[in-house]
């Protein structure tokens, strides 16, 4: 089914091989992985070795290409150790093959893994073998063997691939199903189009040895994005096993990341998946066509959100997979089916682990294809390295989904120009070392928006540090579902960068400049105003007014400033500990992140009537003092007094709740999110909150209108020359409106952004 490897025939008759012998060496990116090139003479060496006697090595092993051959030589020799240790044949030990093949020693010896299967099938059949025996033999490969040789568990280097060729052909009928045709061909065996006559349905049949844990562990598997298993069957009189799954008739993604790799970025688009899924379909029988509505929503997507989209999909089919304990392991192009209705499924979990497969274990069918891999899953394929496959975890399969959906993207494998060596271990080590520097998000180089988006979530995912990735396939969704909403993703994008930072750890310092600033500024207008209209007229009350002034500030700022602290702390600890971590997926308790969210939607709020309760506080507080201090002070003094403290108040708090409230939905309520999914409670107070920035617009529209009228009807029955304050309102209400408007504005636009992307929970 995601099989495009070529089949085996005759010694000598290999297509890999032919295409392979034109080139110097091996890239990892060849048309075919290396490891599926090799999988043709293992195969026939052993269909030899069942079928007739012992086969002459040489004549089993490619021309043309040194690499290939020499890789090529290593896996037969394992082949033939195997057989020979295992079965009633002359036994032959690594020196005589050594003797016959010198190419073998070429590089400081023989491969330590090849040294090691001798060692253990000789332990196996009986004969003494011991480490030193070895490290003498074999001084060059010290290192490797010691590492090998002290983790031995009885389990052999020898190829997976190591079984019987499956021979079905298409017309056979092999028990309830006819098989119409082959779809792919591959090292776990055969994949067919069938038909189930007991149900007159179409299936993909997977034809492979009796071998490997896979039906079992996709039969725990329910997803839309994973390839349905519906059951399996065994034919004990051949040895095979028939695993029977849904067909998916629109190729694989192989096939379109080839296509991408061949089209200009700026042509990439949804018709090439049109063209590549239409080619599949005809390719695969026919039977489906393409429907006009899912032609005309892949042709609508540009390149990169039908990355992002199925990027999504995949690492939830991922998310689905690893609540169930499955690993899959094996993440690829050729591993994901494009169906007809152009949804992306993982398919192939041949060497995924499950935790809840009896008899399944990591190290069962550990493996994976090489250029997709993490640096820990490199280590762990490497049989001299000391990580075991059972220390693998999903952060694994989110590196190898990233490398696809960079790959997918830009065209290009985010680690350019990596080859195959003679040597497997040499070859590992050279990828875990390129894996090891880590991918910059700027090397896709395009300037779209989008683009540097989805770069910088992948980039993520590949860092060499598991802890520094995702810390599950599900944030990996959450993100990539984010990067095509360009306002919501630059809103809650993780981690935070630049200005976004610095407020999220400074969170107290930017409320208190939100409220100071504006307060001050109508502290300076007060001051002036009051002494203008209220004390020039009282002689007796112009020292004492400037020492009442300072009194009453320097309670009043900090009292107000202690109070906001005090709001703020639990918030601002939490905020900064997480904007300090580069993953959202901490241990705070997600019930306490709620609470600390809905106090950002009410901390304007809170900061509104702190101002206005001070203001009006001191209307009161400076008339009583200047009263008790002596100066003749009427009720229409104290009334003057009042009202105008009362109103810069007003004015001192409109701002400051549209500038936290703008604070607060980017960067306090963002920061405080785990995931995309929060309470109808917060969602409640999204509405909430726009109604209250609805008022203060209009309250910062309306008060300098009120303002002057205030003064022009004072004016108008006292002596009061208020023309000064007048033309600072008229102005002053300009500039602030206009400023509160695009505040306003702001805030509407995030809010409708944040709705749309984040989902609710009745939980």
């Amino acid at each position: 089914m995601n099989d495009s490897n070529p089949g085996h025939g005759d010694a000598g008759e290999y297509p890999s091989d032919r295409r392979l012998a034109e080139t110097a060496s091996l890239p990892l990116a060849s048309g075919a992985d290396t490891w599926d090139a090799l999988v043709p003479y293992m195969e026939t060496f052993i269909d030899r070795w069942e079928n007739g006697g012992e086969p002459a090595l040489a004549e089993h092993l490619p021309t043309g290409n040194a690499v290939l051959r020499k890789l090529a030589l290593a896996e037969l020799v394992k082949i033939d150790l195997e057989y020979r240790y295992r079965g009633d044949h002359p036994k032959r030990r690594l020196d005589a093959y050594l003797a016959e093949f010198a190419e073998l020693g070429d590089g400081g010896g023989p491969p330590a893994d090849l040294i090691f299967e001798e060692f253990h099938l000789r332990r196996e059949a009986g004969e003494e073998a011991s480490a030193e025996e070895y490290l003498e033999r074999y001084p060059q490969r010290a290192a490797e063997l010691e590492q090998l040789l002290a983790m031995d568990t009885g389990q052999a280097t020898v190829s997976r691939a190591r079984q019987a060729a499956v021979d079905v052909q298409p017309g056979e009928t092999l028990g309830d199903f006819e098989v119409i045709l082959l779809l792919g061909k591959g090292a776990f065996g055969s994949v067919f189009l069938a038909r189930q006559t007991s149900l007159q349905r179409l299936v993909a049949l997977k034809v492979s040895a009796d071998h490997g844990a896979e039906p079992q562990t996709l039969a725990q598997l329910d997803h839309p994005n994973i390839v349905r298993v519906y059951d399996q069957l065994e034919l004990a009189d051949r040895k095979l096993r028939m695993m029977y799954l849904q067909f998916v008739p629109g190729g694989t993604l192989e096939v379109l990341v080839k296509l991408a790799r061949q089209t200009e970025p700026s042509q990439r688009n949804g018709r090439l998946v049109c063209e590549v899924v239409a080619e599949q379909l005809a390719r695969n029988g026919g039977l489906i066509e393409l429907d006009a509505a899912t032609r005309e929503r892949l042709q609508a997507a540009s390149w990169p959100e039908l990355v992002c989209r199925w990027g999504a999909e995949l690492a939830e089919a991922l998310e689905y997979a690893h609540r169930q304990g499955v690993l899959h392991r094996d993440i690829k192009p050729a591993n994901v089916l494009i169906a007809a209705d152009g949804t992306p499924k993982l398919a192939d979990f041949n060497v995924s682990f499950s935790a809840g497969v009896a008899g399944d274990s990591a190290d069962a069918f550990f493996g994976g294809s090489l250029a997709y891999m993490s640096p820990e899953h490199l280590d762990a394929f490497d049989p001299g390295h000391r990580t075991q496959p059972e220390e693998l975890d999903g952060r694994a399969d989110v590196y190898s989904l990233a490398v696809l959906l960079w790959e997918l993207l830009d065209g290009e494998r985010p680690f350019a120009n990596e080859v195959v060596v003679d040597d497997w271990s040499k070859t590992i080590e050279r990828l875990r070392l390129a894996r090891q520097q880590g991918v910059a998000a700027e090397s896709i180089g395009s300037a779209e928006a989008i683009v540097r988006r989805v770069a910088r979530v992948l980039a993520r995912c590949l860092s060499p540090r598991r802890e520094d990735r995702f810390a599950s396939a599900g944030e990996l969704a959450e993100a990539l579902a984010l990067c095509p909403q360009e306002r919501a993703a630059g809103i809650l994008e993780r981690p935070f960068r630049g200005t976004r930072r610095w407020y999220a750890r400074h969170a107290i310092l930017a409320v208190v400049l939100a409220v100071l600033v504006p307060n001050l500024a109508a502290g300076i207008f007060n001051l002036i105003y009051n002494w203008q209209e209220i004390i020039r007229p009282l002689p007796e009350a112009r020292d004492l007014f400037f020492g009442v002034q300072t009194a009453i500030n320097l309670i009043a700022f900090p009292l107000g400033i202690g109070m906001i602290v005090w709001w703020m702390w639990p918030l601002a600890r939490c905020l900064r500990a997480r904007t300090d971590m580069l993953s959202n997926g901490d241990n705070a308790d997600r019930q306490e992140l709620s609470e600390q969210r809905r106090d950002t939607f009410h901390l304007g709020r809170f900061a509104a009537a702190t101002i206005v309760g001070l203001w009006a506080v001191a209307g009161l507080a400076y008339p009583v003092a200047l009263h008790y201090g002596g100066v003749d002070m009427d009720a229409t003094r104290y009334l003057h007094f009042l009202a105008s403290l009362v109103y810069c108040g007003l004015v001192a708090a409109v701002y400051p709740l549209l500038l936290v409230t703008a604070l607060s939905l980017r960067v306090f309520f963002p920061g405080l999110l785990d995931g995309l999914t929060i309470s109808e409670q917060e969602r409640s107070d999204f509405d909430a909150l726009a109604r209250r920035a609805g008022v203060a617009v209009v309250l910062a529209g309306a008060l300098p209108a009120l303002g002057i009228l205030a003064l022009v009807l004072t004016s108008l029955f006292t002596q009061s020359q208020s023309v000064m304050a007048q033309l600072v309102l008229s102005i002053a209400g300009v500039v602030g409106f206009g400023l509160a408007f695009a505040l306003y504005r702001v805030i509407q636009q995030d809010l409708s952004a944040l709705s749309g992307a984040l989902r609710s929970s009745t939980s």
